[in-house]
């Protein structure tokens, strides 16, 4: 609100005022230079009057309670207040238990700026304390006006000054975009000053002729002496002292969520990612000699990734361990993190290159082109990959905090955004970071379609021995010459992202169990098991076991043949399956 100064004085004639005048110009000519005297004694006066503001929330008090004006101006403030709580009803209705305020996990730098320059919008809070500290109780009762009402239209002010900054606040941490903040102000500022608005509407006989009459009255071109309060000054100081004190908090505010973004606190820490069924079949793999070339199975990285650190304003996240999803002691993880020369999201491995000449700072293995702070945000289908050439794939991400039991698939509680998953049925195991793998007690055991029996290796403390969330079977056959084994070598199947695979593992058999801890966490298809150790192979599945899963032995393999060889049904007819649960 802006309050308005008139230089008229309604209290004299104009006669009296165009005489006062001739007077004061014949003396200042005579003089020859205008008083300085004079000039000191008019700007006091005009210091000690005041107008009311040409606003509806004045006929609050100027009106009477049984009035068409009076209910008018009720009905604006309401309709102000009212359109406040919907903005902000709406501003939180994007949280979550995470981020309540659904504040962007980053912002570029002019949306900063942006964000900092928007807050000085506000008026509604100095206006109101200004008239109360400013109008005093016998000004008013001169005029007829109550003084109760009058005290009530400022503190309506005060309080909708709070709401719109309140609203503010809300609006310019969640936005992103310049124009989006500017916009939403501009809108906030429109609801604020619809008292405005709709006075200047009445003046021009839009509402009627009643409301006319009452925004025309005289008490609005009256100016009404104010009490003086250290001549003024003191006053002057509070109110720059509030309008600075409630400008500082807010600036505070916003300078703690922005150190809140820049540190990363609104990113999602751990992420579950699943790569699609893409194969680059000569991969170059970075060796202390120099290179060689190997497949490149990309659901081989498929699993859980923890935040380490921020590049360019954006997390990047570490691939985990197969085995507890703890980070990685002797093997490099893969990297998921933003790359500004691209301006995109990437994909890396410090180990693998395109080319054995390809030193560039950013050797995506895939990439998703954005300019956005958070990798959830990017569709799954926008990414490239590079498989000796670039293809579209698609690529799921999601965060690994809960917010509730449903997202631990009602098999456990979800406990500080941690699934704990249900362990009183002693019948099954569940297994995963959201309690969605059932490991049922007769499924411990399998019987595949030659009667061989498999079995789910177990840890000291009587856990699974687990990979990708998925139970690892050990081989306890006869048949060792089916699969060429010594009496020395173990034969597992474990699950390697998309696909279960058999694999044997060398003079093994007799290790103990440091052995075999150390084997699960530092395990991952790519580095820790040659596709010429892989004797059969998986469909394609997202089950929690094998069973009802066909599977295919592995045969001749070359150039002519596809990525992983020949593949030989193991199971007839195709679907049903090769295992089957034995247990009791």
């Amino acid at each position: 609100m802006t309050l308005r100064r008139f230089d008229s004085r309604e209290t004299l004639d104009a006669d009296d005022e165009i005489a006062k005048s001739d007077a004061a110009a014949i003396g200042s000519v005579s003089n020859g230079h205008v008083s300085s005297h004079q000039q000191e004694q008019e700007d006091a006066k005009d210091e000690f009057v005041i107008n009311l503001p040409h606003s509806t929330h004045s006929l609050l008090f100027t009106e009477p309670v049984l009035s068409l004006p009076f209910w008018f101006a009720v009905s604006t403030a309401g309709l102000s207040f009212f359109v406040m709580v919907l903005a902000l009803i709406n501003n939180k209705s994007g949280s979550t238990e995470t981020n309540v305020y659904s504040i962007p996990v980053n912002v570029s730098p002019t949306v900063r700026a942006s964000q900092y320059c928007a807050l000085l919008m506000e008026e509604e809070i100095p206006t109101g304390i200004y008239l109360l500290r400013r109008i005093p109780k016998s000004s008013l009762s001169t005029a007829h006006i109550s003084y109760k009402k009058f005290v009530g239209s400022s503190i309506v002010r005060i309080i909708l000054g709070y709401t719109f900054l309140v609203n503010a606040f809300l609006v310019i941490v969640q936005g992103d975009r310049v124009l989006d903040i500017f916009y939403d102000m501009l809108a906030l500022g429109f609801v604020e000053q619809l008292d405005d608005f709709s006075f200047q509407l009445a003046t021009l006989d839009v509402f009627g002729q009643r409301m006319k009459r009452a925004t025309s009255k005289k008490c609005f071109r009256a100016e009404f002496p104010h009490q003086s309060i250290g001549r003024g000054k003191g006053f002057s100081v509070f109110l720059k002292t509030l309008y600075f004190f409630n400008l500082l908090v807010f600036l505070s505010l916003l300078s703690v969520v922005s150190l809140m973004q820049q540190r990363g606190d609104f990113n999602c820490k751990s992420i579950t990612v699943s790569f699609g069924n893409d194969i680059w079949e000569e991969a170059v793999v970075k060796t202390k000699g120099g290179h060689r070339e190997t497949m490149l199975v990309y659901s081989f990285f498929n699993g859980v990734y923890e935040q380490r650190g921020s590049q360019d304003g954006r997390p990047v996240y570490v691939e985990q361990n197969k085995f507890d999803n703890t980070p990685y002691t002797d093997k490099i993880g893969a990297e998921i993190k933003y790359c500004k020369a691209l301006q995109a999201w990437v994909f890396t491995h410090d180990n693998i290159r395109k080319s054995a000449s390809d030193e560039s700072d950013c050797p995506w293995l895939l990439k998703a082109n954005s300019l956005g702070y958070e990798l959830l945000d990017v569709p799954s289908d926008s990414w490239s990959v590079w498989v000796g050439t670039i293809t579209q794939t698609e690529v799921s991400i999601s965060c690994n905090a809960c917010t509730s039991d449903v997202d631990c698939n009602l098999n456990g509680e979800c406990l500080n955004k941690i699934c704990k998953c249900d362990t009183s049925d002693g019948s099954m195991d569940l297994i995963g970071l959201h309690c969605e793998h059932k490991l049922k007690g007769q499924c411990k055991m399998l019987e595949d379609n030659n009667n061989e029996t498999w079995y789910v290796a177990t840890l000291p403390d009587n856990s699974s021995f687990t990979a990708y969330g998925r139970p690892l079977y050990g081989w306890y056959g006869n048949s060792s010459e089916k699969f060429n084994l010594t009496q020395n070598d173990s034969l597992y199947m474990l699950f390697s992202g998309a696909r279960y695979l058999g694999v044997v593992l060398k003079d093994t058999r007799f290790q103990d169990i440091k052995f075999w801890q150390s084997t699960a966490a530092e395990y991952h298809p790519l580095w820790s098991v040659e596709l010429n150790k892989t004797i059969f192979v998986s469909d394609r599945t997202t089950e929690s076991t094998p069973v009802g899963v066909d599977f295919y032995e592995i045969g001749e393999q070359g150039e002519q043949y596809g990525p992983f060889g020949v593949l030989y049904p193991m199971q007839h007819p195709p679907g049903r399956g090769y295992f089957h649960c034995a247990g009791p």
